[in-house]
């Protein structure tokens, strides 16, 4: 059956995801965290990872009805978990664009940290 399908490939690509975003929250510390919140650019990484989950869980959610329901119930809900499905499955691909800007404003950040400190040496050496 071709809901059954979707829905173990939805669950499968949903673990991957979840993965993917622990993944991300593991590699931010708080300076960088406190950079992106104070730029405006955190709402914009971590968004897209709630909306493909939630559109992963509602493809397993419509899928499993099809494969429960009967009749009409059953095409409609199996019509449902394909769009849902295929919405993620693109929006997926939009995601990894936004794990490649998190990877440039994580260098963003750690470059100007190392201008400050390059800065405030050279300030403590003119000063002694």
């Amino acid at each position: 059956d071709i809901a059954s399908i979707f829905v173990s490939t939805s669950a499968g690509l949903f673990s991957i995801l979840f993965a993917a975003f622990a993944i991300i929250i593991a590699l931010s510390d708080k300076d960088f965290v406190i950079f992106l919140r104070k730029s405006g650019k955190l709402n914009n990484i971590l968004f897209p990872f709630w909306l493909i989950s939630f559109l992963y869980l509602l493809s397993i959610a419509t899928n499993l009805i099809a494969i429960i329901a009967v009749g009409n119930i059953s095409i409609v809900s199996a019509i449902a978990g394909i769009f849902f499905f295929t919405f993620a499955i693109a929006e997926t691909f939009y995601l990894v664009s936004t794990t490649v800007k998190f990877g440039l404003y994580r260098a963003e950040i750690y470059s100007a940290l190392a201008e400050l400190r390059e800065a405030q040496d050279k300030k403590e050496k003119t000063e002694k």
